[in-house]
């Protein structure tokens, strides 16, 4: 039975820190200053760019794809792929990742490895980018 009393009080502290707390006029002297960004436009489709890098890998070598966005675009996701219609033989798909650039914080690059096995031909691979335009 002592937890209830421990309970009830809990329970009156929580809602007198909550009402403390709110910021449901701007003339009470509780209320915190907003120093909030302004909001982020949608993003429509308008603002998503696709970049693509495609290379041809020789037989029994190696080469890379780079998918780059702009300086001012931020990159969603990424891919590597190789065409369908390539009759090489044995693609293999190495590494593939988002990349940063030297000096930058964020990743706006995606960078694909393969490795062609194949003695057959050659291999056209291609990397791909998504990215993320800035509002306007």
């Amino acid at each position: 039975m002592k937890l209830l009393p421990i309970a009830i009080g809990s329970a009156l502290l929580g809602a007198v820190v909550v009402v403390a707390c709110s910021d449901d006029s701007p003339g009470n002297a509780d209320a915190a200053v907003c120093d909030c960004p302004p909001a982020e436009p949608p993003i429509t489709t308008t603002r998503i760019h696709v970049a693509t890098d495609t290379n041809t890998i020789a037989p029994n070598a190696g080469d890379t794809a780079l998918a780059t966005c702009a300086d001012n675009e931020i990159l969603l996701s990424g891919g590597c792929e190789i065409t369908l219609d390539n009759s090489a033989g044995k693609m293999i798909l190495v590494q593939s990742y988002p990349r940063t650039r030297m000096g930058a914080t964020v990743p706006q690059d995606w960078y694909c490895t393969w490795r062609n096995d194949a003695g057959s031909g050659p291999a056209d691979v291609r990397a791909i980018a998504t990215c993320l335009q800035p509002a306007p």
